[in-house]
C-alpha cells in the first residue's frame, strides 16, 4: 500500500470515528443567533409558543432558524421519563402535544444511548443535528425500526443540544426536515442520563 492510500485510509477512519461520536463538523458559535433567540424568548409566552419559533424562524434567521412555513417545527416542547416498554428513558420534543414526531434521545441502564427521529419516512443514512452555527452528521440506520444512531455518553451532540437555543435537522442532501426550540433540552437530557448512567 503507497503512502497516500495510507493517508486516504487514515482520513476515511477519522471522518467515520467523528460521524459515529456526532463530533461538529463546524465550531460551536452563539453570538448574534444567540442574542436575537433570547430576544424572541423574553417577547414570547414561552419557547413551546408558536409566537417564540416564529419570532426565531423570521428574525434569527441564519441557515440554522428557517422559516416555519418551509419544515415542521417542533412545538411540543423537551419532555423526558420512561418509555412504554418500562425499561427505556427518554428525552424528547414532539411536532405537537398530540403527534409523537420529534426528535428524541433513549437510553436503558447499562445500554449505549441512542437519537431517534421518530415518524420520519426517510431511508437510513447521513442525518446532521444543526445547533448554532455547527452542525453534527451522523449516520442514522433502522435498525431499531425508525431512524436511530447509537452515542457514546457525553457525545458532543449530546452536550451541543443541552447548551443551544435552536436545532435543524437536515437529511443527507443538506436539506432541513424538522426543526425546534432546544429550550428545556438540557433538563431533559440531563434527567434521561441521570436514570440510565448511574
Amino acid at each position: 500500500m503507497t503512502r497516500a492510500m495510507l493517508a486516504a485510509v487514515a482520513a476515511m477512519a477519522g471522518t467515520i470515528a467523528a460521524l459515529s461520536l456526532g463530533a461538529p463538523a463546524a465550531a460551536f458559535d452563539v453570538g448574534e443567533t444567540q442574542r436575537c433567540i433570547w430576544r424572541c424568548l423574553s417577547g414570547s409566552p414561552g419557547a413551546a409558543s408558536r409566537e417564540y419559533n416564529q419570532c426565531v424562524a423570521r428574525n434569527c434567521s441564519g441557515e440554522e432558524a428557517p422559516g416555519t412555513a418551509a419544515i415542521p417545527v417542533l412545538r411540543g416542547g423537551w419532555r423526558s421519563g420512561l418509555a412504554a416498554d418500562g425499561i427505556t428513558y427518554y428525552a424528547g420534543a414532539t411536532l405537537s402535544d398530540s403527534d409523537p414526531t420529534g426528535v428524541y434521545f433513549m437510553c436503558a441502564p447499562g445500554q449505549a444511548g441512542y437519537l431517534m427521529l421518530y415518524g420520519s419516512g426517510a431511508a437510513a443514512g447521513i442525518f446532521s443535528f444543526g445547533i448554532g452555527r455547527a452542525r453534527y452528521p451522523m449516520p442514522f440506520d433502522r435498525r431499531r425500526q425508525e431512524l436511530t444512531v447509537t452515542l457514546m455518553p457525553g457525545a458532543a451532540v449530546l452536550q451541543a443540544m443541552a447548551q443551544g437555543s435552536w436545532l435543524v435537522v437536515r437529511d443527507g442532501a443538506g436539506q432541513p426536515m424538522l426543526a425546534g426550540s432546544l429550550a428545556g433540552a438540557g433538563q431533559a437530557l440531563r434527567q434521561a442520563q441521570a436514570l440510565c448512567y448511574r
